[in-house]
């Protein structure tokens, strides 16, 4: 909840909960109304015109074809490049890791997908503090070409 709220507040338009094979929810049907109650607050909090929208979790496999049209991707990788790659305008599609990391198989399905990996810092984050510096890095980068 701590990480949908911080996501709205720094502007992030969509959230897409996804299922990794090491994630701690129940299943792709979890969601609750809470969320969108987070994602409506957005409309308060940052005076904006629309909500962050919130998805119901997928898998990756139904993440990367319901973003097939984004050509700007990421994955937060410890091993990744430490500059955040060059980015397409947006939308930027930004996938971060389960508790436990992304298995093998999850890493060369989101290689295949064309997700270009880069890390935030040479630590290990926890996946709620990087999508919060990812969404606040990527702002940045984004603000500075208007």
């Amino acid at each position: 909840d701590l990480m949908l709220e911080k996501l709205c507040e720094l502007g992030v338009d969509e959230i897409r909960p996804v299922c990794f094979e090491r994630s701690d929810s129940d299943g792709p049907d979890e969601m609750p109304d809470r969320w969108q109650r987070i994602g409506l607050q957005s409309i308060k909090v940052n005076r904006r015109l629309w909500s962050t929208r919130i998805f119901t979790p997928v898998d990756l496999e139904s993440l990367i074809q319901g973003c097939a049209a984004i050509s700007a991707r990421i994955v937060l990788e410890i091993t990744g490049r430490p500059t955040a790659p060059a980015l397409d305008p947006p939308p930027v599609l930004c996938a971060i890791g389960p508790p436990g990391d992304f298995t093998p198989k999850e890493q060369a399905v989101m290689q295949t997908a064309g997700f270009a990996p880069w890390r935030l810092n040479p630590g290990v984050l926890r996946s709620e503090t990087a999508a919060i510096a990812a969404a606040a890095v990527l702002q940045h980068q984004l603000d500075l070409r208007t």
